[in-house]
């Protein structure tokens, strides 16, 4: 169970946005209604972009073989879903935003991003691939640290070093 809460929190950290210091009351209404109108289309058309984007980096690009036409498919399909929610489902969200706080609009698809990053993660195969970070992570690292941050973590099974 630890290991499972383990690579989640991981993945959380890494699929996080910088929170923003404070956003406006126009900020708040867009990014309900970006949420709250989305599709589970949208998200994934959203995220699908997001990682053919991150796949550029040339960290990534080795793994992935994504055409130069996929990479067009999916951007429109990522033009089409951020277009009908700016200009369509939240225009007047979208307006507000964008007269009484420009950089919120910003951060309205941050949380967007934030809630579709998370509800993919939390598919079945996505989870088996998180806990599969957990399984070879070092157990004792993260109870030590616990135990001297005053958690009282109870030892689990004997901690396995992959390294």
């Amino acid at each position: 169970m630890r290991r499972t809460v383990f690579a989640i929190t991981v993945a959380c950290l890494l699929l996080s946005a910088p929170a923003t210091a404070s956003a406006s009351p126009s900020t708040d209404a867009l990014s309900r209604c970006l949420v709250t109108r989305a599709t589970s289309a949208d998200k994934s058309a959203l995220m699908v972009w997001m990682f053919s984007a991150i796949s550029r980096t040339p960290a990534i690009l080795p793994y992935v073989n994504l055409s130069e036409r996929d990479r067009d498919e999916i951007a429109r399909q990522a033009v089409r879903a951020f277009t009908r929610l700016i200009a369509v489902d939240c225009r007047a969200e979208s307006v507000t935003a964008l007269r009484d706080d420009p950089a919120g609009f910003e951060s309205a698809f941050e949380a967007l991003g934030q809630v579709a990053g998370y509800e993919l993660m939390s598919s079945p195969e996505a989870m088996r691939e998180l806990q599969r970070l957990g399984d070879l992570a070092d157990e004792s690292v993260f109870e030590d640290l616990g135990r001297e941050a005053g958690l009282g973590m109870a030892p689990g099974r004997p901690a396995r070093s992959k390294t």
